[in-house]
């Protein structure tokens, strides 16, 4: 972080010009001196605060400022050296180590946020670097170990110890610019596969007035770092820093807004965010960021709110002066990234001075750093003007501009931001320019004696005790201060793991060192335990031979470890102690076999330890004991797994992941800690995380491929690995199929005779069928493995169940016939899932059970799912679901062809006898409409010709019942019902070979409806699902039902006689009305629906309308009445012998003196119900204008007879009967007419004649009669209703026509008496008038 940066000065001197066609940088002016402020001992130091404040205010940026310092406010370093990027090296070099791009942009970000080293303090001393000279150069190298930095810490993050295998990072920087002030900086490793760090420093700072807020100038476009070994460059972005506290006495520094780091290579990017500080109260110093992919839409993005939750690939948070932690979403993967507060600013390796050039920094300023270490600051301050001023005279001495002597640029350095290139702020080295020079000082190399100088090399360790025995003394005293020993232990470390000593003296050493420092282990103090603990690590690292210490060593480790209670309360200790041990067995391996005893004590804690980290080292060393000493390991197998249950289930997968390692390992020494581990393993296999899935795939294949007893125990971890081939990450499938092909290969190999007559040399050995190997392990443990799957399928967990589905779903095509004999065993389980378990579960096991249908021969899974117990009407509906929608998943994987007759008609037989008509669960119809649309297609798609008599007329019959049931829109089940149906009607009729599903139905309408007509003598009013069926394969029936009209009529005339329920009556009546009104009318469809209205009026609808006691025979009269209405009202287009479809003939009877027509439509005009009398008006209307169509001769009678009802309805409560009763009258107006003209008589002679048998015929109404309808119609010309009003003027004029002019006269006269509105019953009798007169 470029927290402060120091003024401009003046050049020292102008360096020769360096002959190659470089790009010339242009420095400003700077002849003039910068501003001096002095502080003398007398001036106070508020005082020089205010003068140095009143100098920033206003200003733009202070960086520019020519502003001279003191020097008792100065730095002893050059800017150059002191402002680096490289605290760190052991995280430079470690930048491209990981494989995983995530990773390695974890890893420079970390390398560049440690930087901040030298802030760590939350108040540090803060003084300004000095100013270097144009032309300054600075050249230093770093020496840091060789050992790999991992990207999470699990302990201390600080830098490991530089061994002999040093790896070099070099360092050379350059001051281009002067003012402003630019320089240019190259790191470089060498080692890892090339590692370069370069950029141009440039920045801009402002006094806000409590602080001085800096940040990156126009010119600095950041860090860029390349990673040879990926090819891959890292963009770095600043933020901005403040250093406030001033007038406070007590600065500090903060950091705010952003931190990017940009990789085009990998298409990543991260946002690392400075959280604002509090304005009251202590900064908080909070971070927070994100790595995410670099999408073209999130390309712009600066805010982390902004960034979508799927495109992020890691999240950091902490401090960025303390911890700061990360976590990788795709592994689950999370822990400390650095500490900075542990973290040490490498030191510089740098050649001495006298060997410096002139221009180098620590050369340039070495008097001057002199005088300040030594407090001579007037001293200081005279030197660093002169340096100043003989700079500047140098510089107004030589004209044009200064050529960098290392680097050259491809775009100019003082390029404004509005200058797009990608080479901007990018320095490149000169051709011939190296940042590693020759002479610096390498690591001394550790010599080690003759080997073969037996008495040397004891001499050499006795030399080293005594120089240890008082280290040692002091160590055993407990009186001994703290601080002594840590000073001895410090000592100790120095003289026993820092020398260059072989393995045989260091345990020589250590032997005699063991009690002290094994005593050491239980010090109260932190620090001295933390000491002694890497101190004997360190040894048992070197030593060759541990015989001698190995009886104190794992006491001493237990006495910290293996207590009832936590006895060592640091963690980090705890992890030591477990890492020591770890090292231990690894260094004696098998000789450790009498320590493992104890260890299993220390593991049967540590595994329950609260540390992460334990845990996962404490798994480690399981695994190292099963590895070095099996033998004796064996006892302790099966306690061992138990004690790892709570890490396989921790939080944390890197521990889970440990956890199953160690498992894997303990099974193969004693296959014994497999025995309760199914639970927990179970539970792995629905891990979150895929590393942890992954891991325990490949303990199971390790288990099948190297346990001993693998065939034995197969059916243990088998299913895990079924779970693999399930698995949702498509990478984790095909490598447990790959997995057991290897097992299939293994045991084919050793048990050829077994797999011999299996084998197939010419089937390919794939993915779609595994090899014989596999399927044979798969049989020889089908029983065992079908328990624990249908075990599983039972489990309270909804993801156990899920899984153990798709466990059965990949390992039935193991085991492919061989799995028949379990079908009773499995069906049942299979039935209860699927009855009511959650979607994702049942949608699971439909697959498994579609390869059963694959598998097992029709005949033997039939035979159980359609027995009695189980389709059966009488079940339980939730097993009646289960049922059907375990057969319809068994049916999709069974192949047409192994479905023949016999199974269909089974089959329907099945689902006939469900009787599905009667049930009220949409479920149970819904999945058996499914069963039959599968079955429709399975016919549809079978070559054989299906039965008509069996299975044919069986399933029709289903398809009926199916069709029938009653629901609505609101019901999603049943209107998916309705639409299988359909699907598995257009099936059914594919399966016969036809057009369309109406040419199904003359196939079977016949036999059906005989079935019907056999079956209605019983109906009842609870035969709703049989009228139900009557119904819709009538109107389903379409054109069909005319072909066969005759015979339905005789049934509907037989089911609606007067011993009949009153329910089955309207139901059917309600099925002819439908059948009438249908589109296209289906009735008439052979024409022969005239030939039998008759027969429908006098079978069907005068016995239903007859007037029966019963507030609910009303129905019935009603459904009569709009039959006959529709009869009358459409019809063929021969109105002169057809009323709508009745015929001429039978019209003339209906008028006739004893037939019935008349009354009984006469007595459903007084009705009760409206609509009951509204449609009984509609009819006699309709048939008054049929009858006057077709010239039916009347009776006077039958006048008489009518007016008076007809009357009636004027004075109806609802005004809809009463204007249907006037239009009604204009009919029987003209049907007066008619009947006039058919007896023309000379009225002078009377009202009628008598015939030639002696019969008197009237052919004129009386008087009277005609009184009473004008005077009828009359009143309802006043109504106050404008409708009715309208209506009842009509029918008076209709009326008055056929009407006797002196009763109409007279009749408008006497009512003139009585209106209301005189004037208008004055136009009404002038229009009366008007038409008697024409």
């Amino acid at each position: 972080m470029n927290c402060v940066r120091p003024e401009p000065v003046q050049l020292t001197e102008k360096p020769a010009p360096f002959d190659t066609s470089s790009f010339h940088i242009t420095d400003v002016d700077d002849a003039a001196p910068a501003e001096a402020l002095d502080m003398d001992h007398s001036a106070s130091k508020a005082s020089f605060v205010w003068s140095l404040l009143l100098k920033l205010v206003k200003v733009k940026d202070i960086s520019s400022m020519r502003l001279s310092l003191p020097a008792n406010l100065l730095e002893p370093h050059s800017n150059l050296e002191f402002w680096n990027y490289n605290d760190r090296p052991d995280f430079f070099i470690s930048m491209a180590e990981p494989a995983d791009p995530v990773e390695r942009m974890l890893h420079v970000l970390r390398w560049f946020l440690c930087k901040d080293t030298k802030w760590r303090h939350k108040s540090p001393e803060i003084k300004k670097p000095y100013n270097p000279v144009l032309g300054e150069v600075f050249k230093c190298e770093w020496l840091t170990s060789d050992a790999i930095t991992p990207t999470f810490f699990h302990g201390s993050s600080k830098a490991q110890p530089v061994g002999a295998n040093a790896i070099r990072v070099g360092c050379l920087t350059e001051q281009l610019v002067h003012n402003p002030s630019v320089s240019a900086f190259y790191y470089e490793c060498k080692e890892r596969g090339g590692i370069v760090a370069r950029g141009v420093d440039h920045i801009s700072a402002r006094f806000t007035g409590t602080a001085i807020k800096i940040g990156a100038g126009e010119h600095n476009c950041g860090v860029f770092v390349t990673l040879g070994r990926w090819n891959e460059e890292y963009q770095l972005t600043y933020p901005w820093a403040s250093v406030g506290g001033w007038l406070s006495g007590s600065p500090y520094i903060t950091v705010s807004e952003n931190t990017t780091v940009t990789c085009e290579k990998s298409g990543l990017k991260c946002i690392f965010s400075y959280k604002p500080e509090p304005f009251f109260g202590s900064p908080k110093f909070a971070v927070e960021g994100k790595i995410f992919r670099l999408t073209e839409k999130l390309r712009s993005v600066e805010k982390i709110s902004d960034i979508p939750d799927a495109e992020v690939l890691a999240t950091i948070w902490g401090q960025w002066n303390g911890k700061v932690y990360a976590k990788l979403k795709v592994t689950g993967y999370e822990g400390l990234l650095f500490d900075l507060q542990e973290s040490e600013t490498a030191k510089k390796v740098t050649k001495p001075v006298e060997q410096m050039a002139e221009n180098e920094s620590q050369r340039v300023w070495r008097h001057v750093s002199e005088a300040i270490e030594s407090k001579q600051y007037g001293e200081a301050t005279k030197l660093k003007r002169e340096i100043e001023d003989a700079q500047r005279k140098k510089r107004a001495g030589i004209s044009g501009d200064f050529q960098s002597h290392f680097f050259e640029f491809r775009c100019a350095v003082l390029a404004g931001s509005s200058v797009e290139s990608g080479d901007r702020g990018k320095p490149y080295l000169r051709e011939g320019v190296c940042v590693f020079e020759k002479d610096f000082f390498p690591l001394e190399p550790a010599v080690s004696p003759p080997t073969d100088d037996v008495a040397l090399i004891a001499q050499q360790v006795v030399k080293v005790v005594q120089n240890l025995a008082r280290d040692a003394n002091v160590l055993l005293d407990s009186t001994a201060s703290r601080l002594e020993k840590r000073r001895a232990l410090d000592h100790i470390r120095a003289e026993s793991t820092n020398r260059s000593l072989i393995p045989k003296q260091t345990s020589s050493i250590f032997a005699a060192l063991a009690n002290p420092l094994l005593r050491c282990f239980s010090e109260p103090v932190e620090a001295c335990r933390e000491s002694s603990i890497g101190i004997v690590d360190a040894l048992v690292s070197k030593s060759d031979d541990l015989l001698s210490v190995l009886p104190h060593l794992i006491p001493a480790i237990s006495s910290r470890l293996a207590q009832p209670d936590i006895v060592e309360p640091s963690e980090e200790i705890r992890l030591l102690l477990v890492r020591l041990l770890l090292a231990i067995v690894e260094k004696t391996k098998q000789v450790f076999g009498p320590g493992v005893d104890e260890t299993v004590k220390i593991l049967n804690k540590t595994l329950t330890d609260p540390f992460p980290e334990v845990r996962k080292e404490s798994c480690s060393l399981i695994i190292a004991l099963s590895n070095h000493t099996p033998q004796t390991l064996t006892l302790h197998c099966s306690p061992l797994a138990k004690s790892l249950t709570p890490s396989l289930q921790h939080r944390h997968a890197a521990v889970r992941i440990q956890s199953l390692k160690a498992l894997q390992a303990l099974a193969i020494v004693d296959a014994s800690a497999l025995d309760d581990m199914s639970d927990t393993l179970r539970t792995l296999s629905l891990d979150k995380s895929t590393s942890v899935r992954e891991a325990l795939y490949n303990s199971t294949y390790t288990w099948l491929i190297k346990m001993p007893d693998r065939y034995s125990i197969g059916y243990k971890v088998l299913p895990y690995l079924l779970a693999g081939l399930a698995d949702e990450a498509p990478n984790l499938k095909h490598s447990c199929f790959s997995k057991l092909d290897d097992i299939g290969i293994l045991y084919e190999n050793e048990w050829p005779d077994r797999v011999k007559s299996d084998m197939d040399y010419n089937e390919a050995v794939g993915i779609d069928r595994p090899r014989v190997g596999i399927r044979h392990l798969a049989r020889d443990n089908t029983q065992k493995v079908v328990n624990k799957i249908l075990e599983g399928l039972t489990d309270w967990n909804v993801d156990v169940r899920c899984k153990s589905a798709q466990m059965l779903a990949t390992f039935l095509p193991l085991t492919e016939k061989n799995i028949t004999g379990y079908v009773g065993t499995l069906l049942p389980a299979i039935y209860k899932v699927l009855a009511g378990d959650e979607s994702i579960v049942i949608n699971e096991l439909r697959v498994a059970a579609e390869f059963l249908g694959k598998y097992v021969d029709p005949d033997l899974y039939l035979n159980v799912l359609l027995s009695h117990s189980t389709l059966n009407h009488d079940s339980p509906e939730l097993f009646s679901i289960g049922c059907l929608r375990t057969l319809n998943a068994i049916l999709r994987g069974t192949p047409a062809s192994a479905l023949d007759t016999r199974h269909r008609v089974s089959i329907a037989n099945a689902l006939r006898d469900m009787e599905l008509m009667k049930t009220e669960n949409m479920a149970v119809v819904l999945e058996a409409a499914v069963v039959t649309n599968v079955l429709c297609s399975k016919m549809a798609i079978a070559a054989d010709d299906i039965k008509i008599e069996s299975e044919g007329f069986t399933l029709f019959g289903v398809l009926i019942a199916l069709a029938s049931v009653r629901g609505n829109e609101m019901i999603p089940a049943w209107m998916e019902a309705m639409s299988k149906t359909d699907m598995a009607f257009d099936e059914f009729s594919k399966a016969h070979h036809l057009g369309s599903v109406d040419e199904l139905y003359p196939m079977y309408f016949q036999s059906f409806l005989s079935i019907l007509t056999d079956q209605a003598e019983s109906w009842t009013r609870f035969s709703t699902g049989e009228l139900r069926i009557f119904n819709t394969f009538l109107v389903r029936s379409g054109k069909t039902v005319g072909i066969h009209l005759e015979g339905v009529v005789r049934v509907i005339a037989q089911n609606i006689t007067e011993h009949r329920d009153l329910e089955v009556r309207q139901s059917i009546l309600e099925t002819l009305l439908q059948l009438l009104r249908q589109r296209g009318n289906p009735l008439d469809s052979s024409n022969v629906l005239c030939q039998n209205a008759d027969d429908i009026i006098n079978k069907i609808v005068l016995p239903s309308a007859v007037w029966k006691p019963g507030r609910r025979t009303s129905i019935t009269r009603g459904l009569a009445m709009e039959i006959l209405s529709v009869l009358l009202e459409s019809g063929p287009r021969d109105l002169k012998e057809f009323a709508g479809f009745i015929p001429k003939s039978a019209l003339a009877t209906y008028v006739g003196e004893k037939h019935a027509y008349i009354p009984v439509t006469l007595a459903c005009l007084d009705e009760d119900e409206v609509e009951i009398r509204s449609v009984a008006v509609k009819a006699l209307d309709a048939f008054l204008y049929g009858c006057v169509q077709c010239g039916i001769v009347f009776r006077a009678q039958n006048f008489k007879s009518i007016y008076p009802e007809l009357w009636k309805r004027l004075d109806d409560s609802s005004d809809i009967v009463r204007i249907a009763a006037c239009k009604a009258i204009t009919r029987f107006a003209l049907a007066l007419e008619c009947f006039h003209s058919q007896h023309p008589i000379d009225l002078s002679s009377g009202l009628g004649y008598v015939d030639a048998d002696g019969t008197y015929i009237e052919c004129r109404l009386d008087d009277v009669h005609w009184v009473e309808m004008i005077k009828g119609a009359t009143i309802h010309v006043d109504d106050a209703i404008v409708e009715v009003q309208n209506a009842a003027f009509e029918a008076l004029l209709s009326i008055c026509k056929p009407a006797p002019p002196p009763v109409v006269d007279e009749q408008l006269k006497i009512a003139r008496e009585r209106f209301k509105n005189v004037n208008y019953l004055d136009n009404v009798r002038d229009s009366v008038l008007a038409v008697l007169n024409k």
